[in-house]
């Protein structure tokens, strides 16, 4: 961990996917996969077209409340293991989906402040999601190759 103290996961766990127990807590970990495939987009239509516009513009990042403030409550103890939103980023190599000052995330997808479908609209835009997508995938995997 960026603290320096060790965090070793076990697979062993009973229905949990990685699991770590000591002094610095108790985790239950899941998959760190952070591109989603859009392997069901029509069938998400119906429930995004449901949000109301303002809930879609009340999610900003600009050091206002995050509509995810509850749920990232809820993980306090976890997100502290890294320090801030940086240390996250280093300890999972995410560098490519942030600016460099980790101050704004990088979209794959055109961005207009939230006022705009979080799906791409037609082959055009999923085809230059997608490769975006993968581009990234493939930087993250050789960050991962380069770590070992």
């Amino acid at each position: 961990m960026p603290s320096g103290r060790v965090f070793e996961l076990s697979d062993s766990t009973p229905r949990i996917y990685l699991h770590h127990r000591s002094e610095l807590g108790e985790f239950f970990l899941s998959s760190d996969a952070v591109i989603p495939t859009f392997a069901r987009a029509r069938r998400l239509a119906h429930i995004i077209n449901q949000v109301p516009v303002e809930e879609r513009e009340a999610f900003k990042y600009r050091g206002e409340r995050s509509p995810l403030s509850h749920a990232l409550a809820r993980y306090a103890d976890f997100f502290g293991l890294f320090g801030d939103f940086r240390g996250y980023v280093a300890h999972f190599l995410l560098q490519d989906l942030v600016t460099e000052d980790c101050s704004a995330v990088r979209f794959f997808a055109p961005f207009e402040e939230f006022t705009t479908a979080p799906l791409p609209g037609d082959m055009d835009a999923y085809r230059a999601y997608r490769q975006l997508a993968v581009a990234f995938i493939e930087v993250r995997n050789r960050r991962i190759l380069a770590s070992c």
